[in-house]
């Protein structure tokens, strides 16, 4: 039996790492989700977050395969302000499972803010049938600060995800790893604070540029792309505007062609 699970084991590892290489391909963020979910599917996953937890809960430095219900409702109700998982992913390379945090704050006897938070927290995953969730932190590939890589089960108990990580705990740590380097190589200009860009990388400010992506590939306006960025319509206009001003554009339209034009958006008809 034990030789039977060596030998799965085995094969899962080498399958994986060949997705794990794989993700350099990406040719925009939406083939690097969708390769990154293809690959957690086959080892028996169903969803994935990647954060930087300083900035988490801004959207334009995380993204998840997680339903949409449930990261508008994590953004709007500003959760990740009083998130312990993120507070402990900023300052630990140590894995961890969600039922372990949680299980330390239904401990703690007093009824403060940061408890409620965090018991409202885990309720809101469980509604949506994530009883679990498995989370690597480590040293982000820009030298600045940390990233976190999280798998799901929707549905299973905690246990079965338990077991499901420990069959394929390696293979998790090389894609953590991959999906970091990847995104730093070339999806930064997205995903990166200004502070963590190397010198020579583009000036612009992440967060018009993901205004602006949202702006371009969604059937929405500007209403609408700030609800689904968890910004204001005051916050969302003041970022195309400086994005106008960046491009020398006096439209979004505009804006819109010359970020395309210069690979730093990527429109998809």
């Amino acid at each position: 039996m034990s030789g039977m699970q060596t030998q799965t084991m085995s094969e899962d590892t080498r399958y994986g790492t060949g997705d794990a290489i794989a993700l350099s391909s990406a040719v925009d963020i939406n083939d690097l989700m969708r390769r990154i979910a293809s690959t957690i599917e086959k080892l028996g996953f169903t969803d994935y977050s990647f954060i930087y937890p300083v900035s988490a809960g801004i959207q334009a430095e995380w993204f998840t395969s997680l339903p949409e219900e449930l990261v508008h409702c994590y953004c709007v109700e500003r959760l990740y302000q009083q998130d312990l998982l993120l507070e402990y992913a900023a300052t630990n390379t140590e894995t961890i499972f969600l039922s372990e945090l949680h299980g330390g704050v239904a401990q703690v006897n007093l009824e403060i803010g940061l408890t409620r938070s965090m018991r409202h927290i885990y309720e809101i995953y469980k509604s949506f049938g994530f009883y679990e969730s498995y989370n690597i932190p480590l040293p982000s590939a820009s030298g600045v600060g940390q990233v976190m890589f999280s798998v799901a089960m929707r549905g299973s108990a905690p246990s079965v995800l338990q077991q499901r990580v420990f069959r394929s705990k390696d293979l998790l740590q090389v894609l953590a790893k991959a999906i970091d380097s990847v995104v730093y190589q070339n999806f930064s200009n997205l995903f990166l604070r200004d502070s963590d860009r190397p010198a020579n990388s583009v000036t612009i400010n992440d967060k018009p540029l993901r205004v602006l992506d949202a702006l371009a590939n969604n059937d929405a306006n500007i209403g609408q792309v700030a609800d689904k960025l968890c910004i204001s319509v005051v916050t969302a206009n003041k970022h195309l505007e400086t994005a106008r001003k960046a491009f020398g554009a006096k439209t979004n339209y505009a804006a819109i062609k010359k970020a395309v034009l210069s690979g730093l958006i990527v429109y998809e008809a």
